[in-house]
């Protein structure tokens, strides 16, 4: 099998896990999923966390749930990203996995399924090869991302949030992907078994890169897609998860109330410093550029409204 598709044993999660850890109590969190090394998006999540503590007086947790590293390939953006987000709650995606102790033959540790291109697969590979040069140059880092965990269970209010990379089995797992979703209003036996065993009751998650919401049966799937780059095609923001006890005042792309608590996608936005930034270590020709310069620049194909997958039973605020 391609490099890049492979699933790796060690990124396999135990339910039984997730169903016995300890939950840790916060009353607002943001779960930033995909930053992918965007140093310009970083700083404006930093700046809605400071808005809303004064305004709330209380903390507001900031908790990087995988591939916060990507784009970042100088030394100055690798250090910068990765001491800032080990400071608050991290989580271990594909990318730090490949980065703390790389696997042979498994590339950028994706899992790419089938439905995603070769060419796409093999620029992956190429990209974490070059950030892993860069990482070489910081083993004291690198230590840290190896002791990440790969989830971690919240009580917000009255709930449960566990927040992870991939899926409930395996950080680099896609069965919490828009594709692996059941129609809206309806659900699947893996999806309820993952619901029903481990006791959650909001399973935040990123990976994919598609952001969305969808109920079941009063039980939340929440994909936040990608905090560092662009998401749609008729909005070309980071996006990130709030969950809170508390309503924010910030502008909300999309979001609903379970059990009295606020989960809410937020935007994300950097400006041409970044752009700027990214042209010139990802020049036309290079890999990181053939991905992603397009999506940058004019977003995905995909529309704001069908990430909002709620019905009946569990109204949209916006």
């Amino acid at each position: 099998m391609t490099a890049g598709r492979i699933h790796p044993l060690s990124y396999t999660i135990n339910l039984k896990d997730i169903k016995d850890t300890p939950m840790k109590t916060v009353e607002t969190v943001y779960i930033i999923g995909g930053l992918y090394g965007n140093w310009a998006a970083l700083s404006h999540i930093l700046k809605y966390k400071l808005i809303e503590e004064v305004e709330m007086k209380s903390n507001v947790t900031l908790l990087f749930n995988g591939d916060f590293n990507w784009l970042n390939v100088t030394n100055e953006t690798f250090e910068l990203i990765n001491q800032t987000v080990i400071q608050h709650i991290a989580l271990k995606g594909n990318i730090e996995s490949e980065l703390a102790a790389p696997t042979p033959n498994v590339g950028c540790g994706c899992a790419y399924p089938d439905s995603v291109e070769d060419e796409i697969v093999d620029r992956s590979n190429s990209m974490i090869q070059r950030l892993q040069q860069i990482s070489s140059h910081f083993p004291l880092i690198t230590n840290q991302l190896l002791q990440l965990p790969s989830f971690i269970n919240l009580k917000i209010g009255s709930i449960k949030v566990t927040a992870l990379h991939g899926d409930p089995e395996s950080i680099a797992g896609w069965g919490l992907g828009i594709d692996a979703m059941p129609p809206i209003g309806q659900t699947n036996s893996k999806i309820s078994e993952w619901f029903n065993y481990t006791g959650t009751k909001v399973f935040a998650c990123s990976h994919t890169c598609i952001p969305f919401m969808q109920n079941f049966n009063q039980n939340l799937v929440v994909n936040n897609g990608a905090a560092g780059m662009p998401n749609f095609s008729d909005n070309l923001a980071g996006t990130i998860t709030r969950i809170s006890i508390h309503k924010t005042s910030l502008p909300i792309l999309y979001g609903t109330k379970l059990s009295g608590c606020y989960i809410d996608a937020l935007p994300i936005e950097w400006d041409y410093h970044w752009n700027d930034w990214f042209i010139k270590h990802w020049p036309d020709g290079s890999t990181g550029n053939i991905s992603y310069a397009n999506r940058f620049n004019f977003g995905t194909h995909f529309k704001l409204k069908q990430a909002i997958r709620l019905d009946q039973c569990l109204s949209m605020r916006t």
